[in-house]
């Protein structure tokens, strides 16, 4: 009988802690997409690599490099800003879209989502 009288209170506590689990691991994504510091969680160009360049460069899908990853992005930190504006405007092999896959966004609206890109390695 006291074997059954226990049960309740472990499922109570595993769901507490997977429902911790759960409330801890949505706040850490939360505060990744949100950027380190305000001038990277305010950056002009967050809405249009939230929109456009999200799936990608936070999976690594088609050789993107991963948000903030520095080793994946050192080949192309060593670019102007002009060039990599241009890979992302004529698109590049193996899957980036021309213009990111944005056929609405401006030039000035690309060039704020590699900033806020290149902010976020730096």
């Amino acid at each position: 009988m006291n074997g059954t009288r226990a049960l309740p209170q472990l499922a109570r506590r595993v769901t507490d802690k997977a429902t911790f689990c759960a409330i801890s691991a949505a706040l850490a994504l939360l505060c990744i997409a949100c950027g380190s510091g305000s001038e990277v969680a305010d950056h002009p160009g967050k809405a249009v690599y939230q929109q456009y360049c999200y799936a990608c460069h936070q999976a690594g899908i088609a050789d993107a490099p991963i948000l903030g990853d520095k080793d994946a992005w050192a080949p192309r930190l060593s670019k102007t800003r002009a060039e990599l504006l241009d890979s992302v405007i004529q698109g590049m092999v193996p899957g980036m879209p021309p213009r990111a896959g944005c056929g609405t966004c401006t030039d000035d609206e690309l060039a704020a989502a590699v900033d806020f890109m290149v902010l976020r390695v730096e």
